[in-house]
């Protein structure tokens, strides 16, 4: 099939559950040779002030933040989904800057 004369391609052929892998603070690389979706949840407890960002680009350290958010409160606890895109051979992460969030769900199609 064609749109506006290039080819369509499907992105997405699998989904995993990466939650039991993935932890903040780390960095990955997508070797996959597709994109990558990335949908992670962060919990964030009342009290707190917590602040995630996650970051993508080819290098190994990415410096390219793409999704974030921040949480200051004394009245409840959230959880929040970064969903992101990952280039095919690019390194990405999602850190804590500050508080002690925890990743409720870290889910990756490819």
């Amino acid at each position: 099939m064609k749109i506006n004369n290039h080819v369509a391609k499907t992105v997405v052929s699998t989904q995993g559950d990466s939650t039991s892998i993935r932890a903040l603070g780390q960095v990955y690389l997508n070797t996959s040779g597709s994109p990558r979706f990335i949908a992670v949840t962060i919990s964030a407890n009342d009290g707190a002030s917590d602040v995630v960002i996650a970051k993508t680009d080819a290098n190994a350290a990415p410096v390219l933040a793409v999704a974030g958010f921040s949480h200051n409160s004394t009245i409840a606890a959230v959880s929040v989904t970064l969903t992101f895109i990952v280039l095919a051979g690019n390194y990405y992460t999602v850190y804590a800057s500050s508080g002690a969030p925890t990743i409720t769900s870290w889910i990756e199609w490819i």
